[in-house]
């Protein structure tokens, strides 16, 4: 992974239970123990938002053509998964996740959580709020 614009490292760790993928891990996190994700949004998931291999595989997801995301308030989402042409693994998250991160009022630089919840079979997206 490359460095950001302050040639800060961005933080992944890969645990058995959670991944952190972002700028920073986020302080006001809650644990837990199913597959999860933290992604500090950027110009570029404008559209599309990429499924992290170790993320996409260990929840099923990689094998399937699309996915639901619930919001904080309880809606649920239809989200297409694409799988972009390129010789690494790069899923992503496609049609139907601006219209979510427009609903949301999503902004670039916001950090969110993707939590999958295995009982109900979909991603729960939760902003994080810096805390200043």
């Amino acid at each position: 992974m490359g460095t950001d614009a302050k040639g800060k490292q961005p933080v992944y760790s890969l645990k058995k239970e959670a991944w952190t993928i972002c700028d920073h891990k986020p302080e006001s996190s809650a644990e837990t123990t199913n597959p999860q994700f933290y992604l500090t949004l950027k110009e570029h998931h404008r559209y599309r938002v990429t499924l992290y291999k170790e993320f996409a595989t260990e929840t099923g997801l990689a094998y399937k053509k699309a996915v639901v995301l619930e919001d904080p308030h309880g809606r649920y989402w239809p989200v297409a998964l694409h799988w972009a042409k390129t010789r690494w693994f790069k899923l992503e998250m496609a049609s139907g996740w601006s219209e979510f991160r427009k609903a949301n009022r999503l902004a670039f630089g916001d950090t969110c959580s993707f939590e999958f919840i295995p009982s109900k079979n979909v991603i729960r997206v939760t902003e994080i709020k810096h805390e200043n």
